[in-house]
């Protein structure tokens, strides 16, 4: 997952927009972590998960959260 300050983001959205496409792209404000911009169908695959609670079971979903979460995990501490 790219992690990328708000500032980048919002001068070069056209392309960093393309990037989450393919993966959700971290956007941080101050060196932390405040949001994720990632593709619609993404959003409403999980949308639609979270309304029906029974589509977390789809293998597919579940291997994608799992390699977002884990990314998040890594990319959302701080580096010193």
């Amino acid at each position: 997952m790219r992690r990328l300050s708000s500032f980048d983001v919002n001068r070069n959205f056209s392309r960093h927009g393309d990037a989450a496409l393919h993966e959700p792209v971290m956007i941080t404000h101050y060196r932390r972590p405040h949001a994720v911009l990632l593709n619609v169908d993404l959003f409403r695959e999980l949308l639609d998960a979270a309304i029906s609670k029974k589509g977390l079971h789809s293998e597919r979903l579940q291997q994608r959260l799992k390699a977002i979460a884990t990314a998040l995990d890594r990319k959302s501490k701080p580096k010193d």
